[in-house]
């Protein structure tokens, strides 16, 4: 099965991704991986109207800081923090997770 028509935005701002999502409620969806949400689209599961792609948005990925606390911004790829001196230190149980995901 594959995934029912949608409109795709590669949005270059957060402002862009307020108004494609905005334009679309409640039909948008924001996507920077996909490992969820593509295959609920294949089998029809999810139907967005439009995909809002946040993958040039580096504004929100980075690891700091902050603190005694680190923040880790929703853009931030698993690979990356997982090779992250910061997180390692901070946050070493991290890095425990579900192997096939994390060689992906």
């Amino acid at each position: 099965m594959k995934a029912a028509s949608f409109d795709y935005v590669r949005a270059k701002s957060l402002a862009e991704v307020c108004q494609a999502l905005a334009a679309a409620a409640p039909e948008g969806r924001v996507i920077a991986g996909g490992q969820t949400l593509v295959p609920l689209m294949a089998m029809r599961l999810a139907r967005p109207s439009v995909l809002v792609d946040i993958n040039d948005l580096t504004d929100l990925s980075g690891i700091k800081l902050a603190g005694e606390g680190l923040i880790i911004r929703a853009g931030t790829r698993q690979a990356d923090a997982l090779a992250s001196a910061m997180v390692a230190e901070h946050l070493p149980r991290l890095g425990v997770g579900h192997r096939p995901i994390e060689e992906q």
